[in-house]
């Protein structure tokens, strides 16, 4: 009897998913140099979405790449634009009805001080970090990347 409930639809918001079978985040760190997504992301997406969950979830796809965790970590930012929307109606070409949601994020402390700035709002043990000033907050700053 459970594993018809698994198979049934479910309300999210004002969506349906078609069952609750949900594939989590799962960052894979191969975007390209700017941010946009990679043949390695189109493949992994383009399988979940294959696999017919009810909803699937985009990795942590970064909102400022001047501080982020990881070197080929997804952007969402201006100049991704076309290649996300590209990529979204690719990949529900394969499958149009999974809810697709994405996991927005901002790395702070826990940037890579290797290619990143790392930040924090309260510095954080062991990690430290630029303290965010309100330029940072409030998006006045890194409305560019400097990637390509």
């Amino acid at each position: 009897m459970e594993a018809i409930a698994l198979f049934s639809t479910v309300q999210i918001g004002g969506r349906t998913a078609t069952n609750r079978l949900v594939i989590n985040a799962m960052e894979g760190n191969d975007a390209d140099q700017d941010g946009n997504p990679g043949p390695k992301t189109y493949r992994r997406y383009g399988r979940l979405f294959e696999g017919g969950a009810g909803v699937v979830f985009l990795e942590a796809i970064t909102l400022t790449y001047e501080s982020r965790a990881r070197l080929n970590q997804l952007s969402i930012l201006p100049h991704n634009q076309k290649a996300l929307e590209q990529f979204v109606l690719d990949i529900k070409k394969i499958n149009p009805q999974p809810l697709f949601i994405w996991q927005l994020t901002h790395a702070g402390e826990l940037s890579s001080p290797d290619f990143s700035r790392r930040v924090c709002v309260k510095p954080l043990p062991g990690y430290g970090g630029d303290l965010l000033s309100e330029d940072d907050v409030f998006g006045k700053r890194n409305l560019q990347h400097s990637g390509s």
